[in-house]
């Protein structure tokens, strides 16, 4: 009874949006909106997959602010795109004066319903991210972006908003529309950055905590020991704070102990970006981090599961950028080897460079 319930609503709000854009209203909208406000209270992988957005909003003449965490700002600051950054928090009710009244506003994700509806008050056009089986449909929405997203990538699926406001763009790709993520000039990283390096991200918050079983540590170790030995790297081990305890399984059982350094829980989000583009390589598994990685055309081989990997495959060039399939229930389904080999693919597509 309750899928039929969702199959209902789903194809209530898919005929809805399919009418809404034939009927012309979104052509109707292009004239009308000079400033758009997106809101996204997700983390790295969610704010990255904006920027074509973002970008293309902006070369079409409209002002683009953006509301998001306070410890994801960094990922915007140097945004040309982005005229104003704004933090969710707690007291954003009290600083409605700061945030003008928008012609538009996309709410990619938004927890806080009450935040939801006090948008609402601030413009004549209030869009709605929503991804197939979800289900939760707010009726404060004006109208939803409905696609199905295990037939495209989230960057794809977010650029619909352009189309809901008249501006068409037929073929989206990596190589025509890429992530964007500048920092500048950045001389104070504490890490010593010297010689050649590669990065492994080996754990995920997320994934770990609904039930996915991880990548072992000890086939991790022999990653770590090819990749030094085969090329003489150094690696560093990043994750959060509550990532450490998975990088020190992993540095427990790696013996050459000189070119590994554990950095969970140790590195600024700008500092890991830094790191990441001085890095040779970057290797783990559906993370912030691979997706950093993809914004700064780093190579990078990346292990995800499978029911995931149209949806949020780093979007990334195709030249450096390798994806294993894993089991959706078992990343540690992916063998050493196939790690390995990918890396040598991509290290010998560098040296040809």
């Amino acid at each position: 009874m309750e899928i039929l319930k969702s199959t209902i609503k789903s194809l209530i709000v898919s005929s809805n949006y399919l009418f809404w854009q034939l009927s012309g209203s979104a052509n109707k909208n292009q004239a009308l909106v000079k400033s758009v406000l997106i809101v996204d209270d997700g983390f790295i992988g969610d704010l990255l997959a904006t920027t074509p957005l973002i970008r293309h909003l902006h070369s079409n003449r409209i002002s683009v602010d953006v509301l998001i965490r306070r410890d994801m700002k960094i990922l915007f600051k140097n945004n040309k795109s982005v005229k104003n950054i704004f933090e969710l928090n707690s007291t954003i009710s009290n600083r409605q004066n700061a945030l003008k009244k928008y012609d538009s506003i996309l709410v990619i994700s938004l927890k806080e319903t009450s935040l939801l509806k006090l948008l609402k008050q601030r413009t004549n056009l209030l869009i709605g991210y929503l991804p197939r089986n979800t289900f939760q449909i707010k009726s404060v929405y004006d109208q939803i972006i409905f696609e199905p997203l295990e037939r495209h990538n989230k960057v794809v699926s977010i650029m619909q908003f352009s189309k809901s406001l008249g501006i068409n763009k037929d073929k989206i790709t990596p190589e025509t529309d890429p992530l964007e993520l500048k920092i500048g000039r950045y001389s104070k990283c504490k890490f010593d950055t010297r010689g050649n390096f590669a990065i492994l991200s080996s754990s995920s918050r997320n994934q770990s905590q609904i039930g996915i079983r991880m990548i072992g540590p000890k086939k991790w170790a022999e990653v770590v020991k090819y990749l030094n030995s085969h090329y003489g790297f150094k690696i560093f081990l990043v994750g959060t704070k509550k990532e450490k305890e998975a990088c020190r399984q992993i540095y427990a059982n790696v013996n050459d102990k000189v070119n590994i350094k554990d950095l969970s829980g140790k590195t600024s989000l700008l500092e890991l970006i830094y790191l990441i583009k001085k890095a040779k390589i970057v290797v783990g598994i559906d993370s912030g981090t691979m997706h950093i990685a993809a914004s700064q055309d780093i190579p990078a081989v990346d292990v995800i599961r499978e029911s995931k990997l149209k949806i949020w495959s780093p979007w990334a060039k195709k030249n450096s950028y390798i994806t294993l399939k894993a089991k959706d229930t078992n990343l540690d389904s992916v063998s050493v080897k196939e790690i390995t080999d990918a890396i040598d693919y991509l290290i010998k597509k560098q040296v040809k460079k």
